[in-house]
């Protein structure tokens, strides 16, 4: 600690201050999510409303094997950072049950020990660069920290989201700057920096729209049924898109019959093609269902 604050400077504490100040986004998001028209809401009003978003006992979700599955979602979020390929807004995510599951009959190294010993070593060099390079040893600090958050032993309904590592990232950054600041690797960081603009660019085309963002959800999830349920949806918003759309829209719901949303989001479809007995059927199936289904 004595050796952060002689090297640290008054506008390096102010900085850091800032960035100490997002550390309150989450519990303040989730206050203003439980605002009861103007009231102040109570402790009970916070937890109801962290339910109802989440309900992640109704998914299979335990504290054991979301830990567990989170050790590869971390090690995920690091890969993501440091090589930002193949990025997704809504992930199709296996859970972990067991630390020496292996997804396939053969592997020679099971994923989570694999993650695990990726996290370790990140964490040693952190402790390493205590001393040396103080900075470093802040940023990913501050990255396992804030990420402690969403990724411990508390189960969130989704077990992995981009935004989630939002945060965190500062703590990537803190380590970027820090590293450029030595003239050996300066020349480095900038080129990783100019490589990260140029796969921003590709990636913002994706963003361009809702059909270019949900196709490539479902290209990268195709199974997975929120992502046919929001593709088949953009589709039948878009001209020449309905057929396509109804498509992932059947599938959705075959996946997930016991949705609600989904069935209602079909009916609408349905009427779209004026295929009125089939929207009729979808509309009186979800009004046996209850609000909300029972997967992603």
């Amino acid at each position: 600690a004595t050796v952060i604050r002689r090297r640290l400077k008054l506008k390096d504490y102010l900085v850091l201050g800032m960035f100490g100040l997002l550390t309150l986004k989450v519990p303040l998001q989730i206050i203003g999510a439980a605002n009861l028209g103007g009231v102040m809401p109570t402790v009970q009003d916070v937890v109801n409303q962290a339910a109802a978003v989440e309900r992640p006992q109704e998914l299979g979700l335990t504290r054991a094997n979301y830990a567990l599955t989170q050790i590869n979602v971390v090690k995920t979020y690091v890969r993501l950072v440091a090589v930002p390929v193949g990025q997704s807004l809504d992930y199709d995510y296996p859970l972990t049950n067991n630390f020496w599951e292996c997804p396939r009959q053969t592997c020679l190294m099971p994923p989570t020990p694999a993650s695990a010993v990726v996290l370790l070593v990140l964490v040693g060099i952190g402790i390493y660069s205590f001393k040396k390079w103080p900075l470093v040893s802040l940023g990913i600090g501050w990255w396992f920290v804030t990420l402690s958050v969403s990724s411990s032993i508390i189960p969130i309904r989704d077990v992995i989201y981009e935004h989630r590592v939002y945060l965190p990232l500062v703590g990537w950054v803190i380590v970027l700057v820090s590293v450029m600041r030595q003239r050996w690797l300066a020349l480095g960081g900038s080129t990783l920096v100019a490589v990260y603009f140029v796969l921003t660019l590709f990636r913002a085309n994706v963003w361009a729209s809702e059909v270019n963002l949900w196709r490539d959800v479902w290209l990268k999830a195709p199974h997975k049924a929120r992502a046919n349920k929001n593709y088949g949806f953009v589709l039948t918003q878009v001209q020449g898109g309905l057929v396509e759309g109804i498509e992932r829209l059947e599938y959705a719901v075959k996946l997930n019959p016991e949705d609600q949303d989904y069935r209602i989001t079909l009916g609408g479809a349905y009427l779209q093609a004026q295929a009125w007995e089939k929207a009729r059927e979808q509309f009186d199936k979800a009004t046996q269902l209850p609000t909300w289904g029972g997967s992603p």
